[in-house]
């Protein structure tokens, strides 16, 4: 079972052995099965102390922070069943370096805020919101977001995962999602358009 999964991102190698329109009729029917899936902090308002100096930094650099989430990482991968069952690698889901990223992210905020004009925080608003952006970066927990057709947005959670295969099931709720067919690895021989064009049959 598990060797089948090492094949499912093949897709992107299908260009070498099918035309165009093999290409096309492929994405047709897959385009809405797969997802786009997003590693993101919530900085959420109610950790930090200072509200309106944010509002300072917001306006002058037209950002949206408070409330917002923060990207860490994304990747890709596949509805497997219609109620939210998804596939994925390992590496996209992989929170093993999350203290790391944090402390980088605190890092580079800090270098950031201290390179603010003066005519827009002073030096003592600087130090306030630095600390309440180490407490938004303390608080928040890693998040993973999924995407489908780069529109509708949904929550999803780590069902399982295995680094060495870097393969990870994740699991968001919902219904009617377009999933893709699997197929058998020994049945798996890319030679010919009827060879492709049967890997999606379902």
């Amino acid at each position: 079972m598990k060797k089948s999964f090492l094949l499912i991102f093949l897709l992107v190698s299908f260009k070498i052995f099918a035309d165009d329109n093999s290409i096309s009729k492929v994405f047709e029917k897959c385009e809405t099965g797969i997802i786009y899936i997003k590693q993101s902090l919530f900085f959420d308002s109610k950790d930090v102390k200072n509200k309106d100096i944010f509002k300072k930094l917001e306006k002058e650099y037209d950002i949206k922070i408070l409330d917002e989430y923060i990207n860490l990482g994304s990747g890709s991968g596949f509805f497997i069943t219609s109620d939210g069952y998804i596939i994925t690698n390992h590496h996209v889901i992989d929170n093993s370096m999350i203290n790391d990223l944090k402390q980088k992210l605190q890092q580079e905020i800090t270098k950031f805020l201290y390179s603010v004009p003066s005519r827009v925080l002073t030096y003592s608003e600087r130090d306030k919101i630095n600390d309440d952006f180490k407490n938004l970066i303390s608080n928040s927990k890693l998040e993973y977001r999924i995407f489908v057709n780069n529109e509708d947005e949904y929550d999803a959670k780590v069902i399982e995962s295995d680094k060495e295969l870097d393969i990870a099931l994740l699991k968001t709720e919902g219904s009617n999602f377009n999933a893709l067919p699997l197929n058998k690895s020994n049945s798996l021989k890319i030679k010919s358009e009827k060879n492709f064009t049967e890997l999606f049959q379902a």
